[in-house]
């Protein structure tokens, strides 16, 4: 998955804007610790979707394998 991260909020470059709908590492982390972790991180990426989603965001990516 790739989830906008709270920080993300101090940014105008798109995403959520209430903090209910972003995420830290910490939550992923917890809510996603009976799957095999395969990637796991936090990033500054640069968004070029359109006059809303314009600039550098804060991101976490996360790809999780259930286990066998």
């Amino acid at each position: 998955m790739e989830v906008f991260e709270k920080e993300q909020l101090e940014r105008n470059t798109g995403g959520p804007k209430s903090p209910n709908l972003l995420y830290s590492l910490e939550e992923i982390f917890t809510d996603f610790q009976d799957l095999q972790m395969l990637t796991f991180s936090k990033e500054i990426i640069r968004l070029q979707e359109g006059k809303l989603h314009d600039g550098e965001a804060v991101v976490i990516r996360y790809v999780g394998k259930k286990n066998d």
